[in-house]
């Protein structure tokens, strides 16, 4: 049998080996330029995908900013008199942001997002504390999640606050330019001999421990509360003090009270009538422009923000029971308040800085029966004692820096590791800080503006 023996020859090897490095060293650097490519979109992604999932978890909180469980002034906590704070890193750093907000009845929590230096970069962290002090005071403050890096490699971190479409004022007295929040008064005197009694009425009580009380044999009484800067009330929150002996209003909120358990009001009026007051005698300064029943679109004939009341005005309200809310801003009243003024709006119309509350009409006692212990309401017109449970202010504040209604959020992040060998310059502007680059990494810059509901709904 013949068998072939010939092989390739030399150059035959040599041509090919030739041929075949020439297509593996194509395929290689197609290879690179691939991987390449894939690095730079892996890493466009990953930055991007970063950015927006950053952006939406800061949008979600700055949205919840300012609540109360309870809706404006509550029944039971305090109002959040700042909702969020905005600390600038001006031209040399990122932001930072504190943001506080109900979470449940029980449970006030402070949120905290800020950058911090790691390594050769910085890393954006978050820290969720539960606030023990209603206030949110730096010694109250209980660690919910501990600090913890939500992304890395940030560049820039920017917060730009806005109210009614404009950048931050200081609060003009203007309607609409003020702060909406709870209002402390400063300072509270009366007509009553017992003048330090009168701080009863403010001190924060919701269980109606301590309550004002004017014994002196005066038809009226009143409290005068003077405030720090000036305000537009809208809402009062009154508590009187019929449940402070014990016992229960029940769920009637008007005579003849069938459901009150003894000794509720036998001892403090289970009604009360007030007077609220405002004129030239209670220290009014002047009408915030635009001020009108309809606000600031109805303002054209407003041109000034200057000019007195006039005369003394005043609108009344009965309460009944633990508590309940004049709102001014509605011209309404509703728990255990009722009112039928037509002169609910001087009130929400006019910035004052002093104010006050007469006391003395249409108050009634209970006397309980032997059948049943129903309340047997006792008219006590214009008689003293005079009693206040609790009372709180809420209204927009003039002459200080303004809460934002929106807050827009700007972030830039940069890859890891770097694409590319040639530097490319580039100038980001976020906020009010600029950053000026050269080099070969990737950057993507994301912005999103988020609605404070609280603030601009004025709830």
């Amino acid at each position: 049998m013949h068998h072939n023996q010939e092989g390739f020859t030399l150059p035959e090897i040599l041509i090919g080996l030739a041929i075949s490095s020439i297509i593996i060293a194509a395929s290689f650097a197609s290879y690179i330029v691939i991987k390449n490519n894939y690095d730079f979109q892996k890493d466009m992604k990953n930055i991007s995908q970063t950015s927006r999932a950053v952006a939406t978890m800061i949008m979600r909180d700055v949205r919840m900013a300012g609540y109360n469980y309870d809706d404006g002034p509550s029944k039971q906590k305090p109002t959040i008199a700042t909702g969020i704070k905005i600390t600038d890193g001006r031209t040399t750093d990122p932001d930072s942001i504190e943001i506080i907000y109900d979470k449940s009845y029980t449970e006030r929590l402070k949120i905290s997002y800020y950058t911090k230096k790691y390594n050769n970069r910085l890393r954006l962290y978050k820290k969720v504390e539960k606030c023990n002090a209603m206030n949110c005071a730096a010694s109250s403050l209980q660690t919910v999640i501990a600090e913890s890096p939500i992304a890395d490699y940030v560049e820039d971190l920017q917060f730009t606050g806005f109210k009614n479409g404009d950048a931050l004022g200081t609060g003009s007295v203007a309607y609409g330019q003020g702060n909406m929040r709870a209002i402390v008064p400063v300072k509270v005197t009366t007509n009553c001999s017992n003048n330090n009694g009168a701080n009863k009425s403010i001190d924060g009580s919701t269980t109606i421990s301590t309550f004002y009380q004017c014994n002196d044999n005066k038809t009226y009484s009143w409290l005068k509360f003077d405030f720090d800067k000036q305000v537009r009330i809208t809402k009062i929150f009154i508590e009187t003090a019929a449940g402070v002996d014990g016992g229960s209003l029940g769920a009637q909120m008007v005579r003849p009270f069938d459901n009150a358990t003894y000794p509720y009001g036998v001892n403090q009026y289970i009604q009360s009538g007030f007077q609220f007051m405002i004129g030239p005698n209670y220290y009014v300064n002047k009408r915030p422009k635009c001020a009108s029943e309809q606000g600031p679109t109805s303002c054209a004939n407003y041109n000034s923000g200057s000019g007195g009341i006039g005369q003394d005005k005043h609108f009344d309200a009965i309460c009944v029971g633990v508590s309940g809310i004049v709102d001014a801003g509605s011209k309404s009243a509703s728990g255990g308040c009722t009112s039928n003024n037509v002169q609910f709006n001087i009130l929400r119309e006019w910035a004052v800085d002093q104010f006050r509350v007469q006391l003395g009409n249409d108050n009634f006692k209970c006397s309980y029966t032997q059948s049943g212990q129903k309340c047997n309401p006792i008219h006590r017109m214009g008689s003293y004692p005079h009693y206040l449970g609790e009372i709180r202010f809420y209204g927009e504040v003039f002459g200080e820096p303004q809460n934002p209604q929106e807050v827009e959020i700007g972030l830039l992040i940069r890859s890891a590791d770097e694409h590319g060998n040639t530097p490319i310059q580039k100038t980001y502007n976020i906020g009010n800080r600029s950053i000026v680059t050269n080099d070969n990494y990737i950057r993507d810059s994301y912005s999103i503006s988020a609605l404070i509901r609280n603030s601009y709904y004025g709830i």
